[in-house]
């Protein structure tokens, strides 16, 4: 049985270096210039097997080049700095080097230790107790939890004073003159260490070059805001103050302190935000469409899901069973764990009032008939959605909203429409799949657009259908997946493109690499990878014209589909008549049976509950 790491990583090396905040480790009130690297989190402690996320800042006026490659003393490391733990234990190193240049490197620790040997954690200390930042500039504290096997070396960083000084993950970047304090308490025991940080004027002065935001355009409602971010180059200018404008203010108006404007939608029509430096009058701008009406929805009830390698349906009581992996409790009920499986369908709880389900790589989402959004599984990039990385075995409440219509999730991002049409989007972010024009991780909600009927997100692409009938597309786009007739490794867009010109699709649903969709007459489409057939088409192949298809291809000739579900490498759909088809890859019993992998669609059964519309 092959390991879906294996699989995933054997699909993942050719994905562009990972996109990673600035970082440096200078002490001196002067803006640092070399190249520097800072690996987080250092020191790690792991079972044999086990898995953590690093992550990289790379900084400095030389570092043209942002981008770092992960290499390991032991074990396995992605090139988005995924670690797995070998089987033997003893210590090992993770170490990022720089891409600009390659003899700057940064290093982190991992000690492999018996499964349920666990070190309880006794305290914590930073390298400094106080540090001098020039305006404008930063500088990294290290925090080392003791004892240094501890198991859990999870931390959270705070300042009492974010309008002079921030801190994430320990990088401290300096926002206005003055002292603030950066405590970072331990995730295990809540022990804490604390660094007076104290701001002081540069010396010299660094005239502003550029701005630019974070986003081309915007779609608002009337009465709905966003935010704009403007970001000053080069980073260690000295004066970093932006004003913000708005062309009509009848249609959009925007308030903003410093880099960070609030966009509010007033009438509906088109607006021009513009955010200008106070020194130099240096300007960036951001379209905004502001809708005369809002995009009203009811729940869309989807009462099958397929994930990376499990499977859930939906009862004609309302219940919901699942099967297939269980490695990261994305079954629901309370089990799971690396190695487990569960060959056939179990309850996830005893509720029967839901109204939809979907299933990620290895986390699952359902929404309740009173629109409540409820989450469980893996949740390391924040995918489950409620503001922490903590794994869920049983279903967990997502904020108190109870206006969720739709939700689809990934490998690792979630979207979900609310009964407004508005789309919001978590979790992970590094190929842009949020369409937020961002490239952060997002561990809770956060809107992203508006006057969307329908959201689905792929292992790291993202499809949506608006109010008009027209499909979108964005993010990873190696294998076709997005649709728009390229592909290849730097063909990946971070922002929506349309598919084609149609304005007829209705359905659609994302694998990790691959897409079906359904138009309004009835007919089935595919696209993206086709290395085991859940293309539908009768092929398969991992080279040439059956590997992948990189424009929507109609899968047989029927018109009686009502329903989709991509999983992770296989596919599910619904005909009118209540019988449920499937296809693609069988590796771990996703076609209910221990068969091979299957290229064509094949029926699984009949009674299953067909979706209202």
């Amino acid at each position: 049985m092959k390991n879906p790491f294996v699989r995933l990583a054997s699909a993942t090396l050719a994905l562009a270096f990972a996109l990673v905040l600035a970082a440096c480790n200078g002490s001196n009130p002067s803006p640092p210039q070399g190249v520097a690297v800072s690996v987080s989190p250092r020191i790690v402690t792991l079972a044999p097997g086990g898995t953590q996320t690093f992550t990289a800042k790379v900084t400095g006026s030389a570092a043209s080049n942002s981008g770092v490659t992960w290499t390991a003393s032991g074990g396995t490391v992605t090139m988005g700095g995924v670690y797995t733990a070998p089987a033997a234990t003893g210590v090992y190193t993770v170490t990022a080097t720089s891409v600009a240049d390659t003899s700057k490197n940064d290093t982190a620790t991992v000690t492999v230790s018996p499964a349920g040997g666990n070190v309880p954690v006794t305290g914590v200390v930073l390298d400094k107790t106080t540090m001098t930042i020039a305006l404008g500039g930063g500088n990294r504290l290290a925090a080392s939890v003791q004892p240094s096997n501890a198991t859990n070396q999870g931390v959270t960083w705070t300042s009492d004073k974010p309008g002079v000084a921030t801190v994430t993950g320990g990088w401290v970047e300096a926002v206005a003159n003055g002292t603030a304090n950066i405590t970072v308490t331990t995730s295990e025991g809540s022990f804490t260490a604390t660094c007076a940080v104290t701001v002081v004027p540069f010396i010299d002065s660094v005239p502003v070059a550029s701005v630019s935001l974070d986003r081309a355009t915007m779609e608002l409602f009337p009465g709905g805001s966003r935010t704009l971010t403007a970001t000053v180059q080069p980073t260690n200018a000295t004066n970093h103050n932006v004003t913000w404008s708005s062309d009509k203010p009848g249609v959009a108006t925007v308030a903003g302190t410093g880099t960070v404007g609030t966009v509010t939608g007033v009438a509906g029509g088109t607006a021009t935000i513009t955010a200008t430096t106070a020194s130099g009058g240096k300007t960036a701008t951001c379209a905004v469409i502001v809708y005369a009406g809002q995009v009203t929805l009811t729940l869309a009830p989807a009462t099958i899901a397929a994930g990376g390698y499990h499977s859930l349906a939906q009862k004609t009581d309302g219940g919901i069973w699942a099967w297939g992996m269980n490695w990261w409790s994305q079954i629901g009920n309370g089990t799971g764990g690396q190695g487990q499986t569960q060959p056939s369908p179990v309850p996830v709880g005893a509720d029967k009032d839901w109204a939809s389900v979907v299933a990620g790589w290895g986390h699952t989402l359902a929404i309740k008939s009173n629109g409540s959004l409820w989450a469980w599984g893996n949740n390391i990039s924040g995918a489950v959605g409620t503001g922490d990385a903590e794994l869920q075995k049983n279903p967990l409440r997502v904020g108190v909203d109870n206006d969720w219509a739709a939700v689809s999730a990934s490998g690792g991002h979630t979207l979900a429409i609310k009964t407004n049409g508005a789309l919001w989007a978590w979790g992970h972010n590094e190929y842009g799949q949020l369409g937020d024009g961002a490239r952060a991780n997002r561990r809770a909600p956060v809107q992203v657009s508006v006057a969307v009927t329908a959201a689905l997100a792929g292992y790291s692409h993202s499809l949506a259908i608006k109010a008009d009938g027209s499909l979108w597309a964005w993010g990873y786009n190696l294998f076709g997946q997005l649709g728009i007739g390229t592909s290849g490794p730097n063909a990946d867009k971070n922002t929506p493109v349309r598919v084609g010109t149609e304005n007829n699709w209705v359905a659609v649903s994302c694998g990790n690499y691959h897409n079906l969709a359904l138009k309004a007459d009835g007919s089935l489409w595919a696209w993206g990878m086709n290395w085991y057939g859940q293309l539908g088409l009768g092929t398969s192949g991992t080279s040439g014209a059956d590997a992948y298809k990189n424009a929507p291809v109609r899968v047989g000739t029927a018109n009686d589909w009502v329903a989709v579900m991509c999983g992770g490498w296989h596919s599910l759909a619904l005909k009118a008549d209540g019988s449920l088809w499937i296809w693609g890859n069988n590796e771990y019993n996703q076609m209910g049976d221990d068969g091979s992998d299957r290229a064509v669609p094949f029926q699984f059964g009949t009674g299953y509950r067909v979706p209202a519309r």
